[in-house]
This record gives structure tokens, sequence and C-alpha cells, in this order.
């Protein structure tokens, strides 16, 4: 298959312009859930903006992790930020911190097999991203035998490893249009958004409301997250788009006009409609 060239997001990029960013040849994006027990900033909006055009996306946890009970405690929160969204690449645990620097190979190796059991138990593809040299030295490659080897290595060629790499980060200094500054840049050896049976270039989700839009719903299903897959409620009555963002085919709404688009999202957002369901006010 065709190399995917794709990028890594966190905060430190900022407001991402994601329709330019798809406009310029990005087919993944590896986002940034949190650092420890903290969230990223910037993870909503990322996974939402990257969504909404349709790029596939994974996630990433920088861990602080130092015991093999943190490690699955990081990967418990990784999944509970990621509920709401549609996850096809990895979901992968960052090794670099100088704590597990400190630890020996046998300990780091069973940080990384603590979190990527307890992320495949939640469903999802674990990884592992760190340098080359960490998966070469500082790790027990024939025991990470089933986890998804995202290697960063800023050189010209692809790096090597015993039972190959899947994801690789050749460089921290990438440009792309619609990010201001740089960018990690990344290439994927496999089409994961093809082998979880959305292909690679899946449309761009139906286009959604303004934010603010006022829509008039009568025994609508309402969900919790877009993902949902029983209604936590059956609802009518005047909403209001929340944001404007489809995810995966539902959008938030809220039921008063001043919570539109306010933060944070628990307190403001009543849950999730279908899009088909979301008929504005005057039509």
């Amino acid at each position: 298959m065709t190399d995917i060239n794709g990028i890594d997001v966190s905060v430190w990029q900022g407001e991402i312009d994601w329709a330019r960013v798809k406009a310029g040849g990005v087919g993944f994006a590896m986002v940034r859930a949190g650092y420890g027990l903290a969230a990223d900033p910037n993870f909503a909006r990322n996974m939402e903006g990257a969504a909404a055009q349709g790029i596939p996306v994974g996630a990433y946890l920088y861990s602080r992790a130092v015991t093999t009970g943190e490690a699955e405690e990081e990967a418990a929160f990784l999944l509970e930020l990621a509920k709401p969204y549609r996850i096809v690449y990895p979901a992968s645990l960052d090794m670099e911190s100088a704590g597990q620097h400190a630890l020996t190979n046998d300990q780091r190796t069973g940080l990384a097999l603590a979190f990527c059991g307890k992320v495949a138990q939640g469903g999802l593809t674990p990884g592992v991203y760190s340098s080359l040299y960490w998966f070469e030295t500082m790790l027990d490659l024939p025991e990470l035998k089933p986890v998804q080897r995202w290697v960063a290595d800023w050189s010209s060629q692809k790096p090597s490893l015993e039972g190959g790499v899947d994801l690789w980060q050749h460089s921290s200094r990438g440009l792309v249009d619609g990010i201001s500054g740089y960018v990690d840049l990344d290439v994927s050896f496999r089409d994961y958004a093809a082998e979880d049976g959305g292909g690679e270039g899946e449309p761009a989700l139906p286009e959604a409301p303004a934010a603010g839009t006022a829509l008039l719903l009568y025994g609508v299903p309402l969900y919790a997250s877009a993902t949902a897959q029983t209604r936590s409620a059956t609802i009518s009555g005047r909403y209001w788009v929340y944001d404007g963002i489809a995810v995966d085919g539902r959008l938030r709404i809220t039921n008063s006009a001043s919570r539109v688009g306010r933060t944070p999202i628990a307190q403001n957002v009543t849950g999730y409609i279908d899009l088909a369901d979301a008929k504005p006010e005057e039509a």
C-alpha cells in the first residue's frame, strides 16, 4: 500500500484550521489526549475538527507512570477522554519521561504492557510511542509483539526495528497549511482506517447547522456521546446548536442560548442528537 502522511498535534499547535490541513494532503492525525492524568486543553477541539473533515485519528498520552498501576490509570483516563470519538489509529503511550528513564528495561516494558492491555480491553488498538533509541535499548522488543510501534527518528530513512515499524515520526519541524509554526510529521505504513472499515479518504461528515442555531425538536433521541449505542433520553422542545461541529454524524446541543460555545463542556452541553434530527426552528 501507499504510505500515508500524517501529523501529531497537541495544545502547542494552537487553533488548527482542519479544512486547510485536509486540503494540504494530511491523511491522518495523532492527537494528544493528555499528559499523566491531565487532559490536553485542545484534545476535544482537535478531535472534532479532524472528524469534521473526515481525517482519521489516533490518540496518545504523555506518560508519567512509574508503576504498572499508574500506567493502567493513565490508560483508563485516555479511554474515558476518547469515548465520544471514533479512533481508528492506535491509542499510544508516549514513553520518554525522566522518571521512566530511571527504571529498568523490564519495568519500562511492564508499564507499556499494562497500559496497552487496558487500552485493548477498552476496544482500541494499543501502541507505544518513543524514540528509536528507547525502542532499541530501553524496552524489551520481543515482549511488545502485539503492540503498534510509533517510532520517533528524525532522519531521512525509515527506521528499522525487530518486529517492524508501524508509524514513523520523521520530523519535528514540519510546516503544514492550517497550522501556525512547526508540527511533527508522521508516516503510517498501515491504513488503519481501511482496516477498521472506514477506508482512506473517508468523506467529510454532513454539513451541520452553525453554532447558536435554534432547533425545535419533537421526540428526538438524545445520546450521552457521539458513539453511544443507546439513547439516554427522548427530548422535545427548543434547543440550540452548541458548536456546529459534527462528530460521527451527531451534533452537540444545549438547552439554553446563553450556553452556546461556553466551557466547561460538561456543564453547558445537554447531549448529542443525530444530524438528521437537527432541524432549524425556522425550517
